[in-house]
């Protein structure tokens, strides 16, 4: 598998993951404007 083949699969997988959290939030309660999960997708990246 070439290098830009996995980047791309483990970029899928972590957008994925994301889609799956905030559906999560959402049915919880927890929601959040666009620029406060901006926030915290950064922050979380550091």
């Amino acid at each position: 598998m070439a290098i830009n083949e996995r980047r791309v699969e483990r970029q899928t997988i972590a957008l994925f993951k994301r889609v799956k959290m905030a559906k999560q939030d959402i049915k919880h309660g927890q929601k959040m404007s666009p620029e406060n999960a901006l926030r915290k997708m950064r922050a979380a990246r550091k």
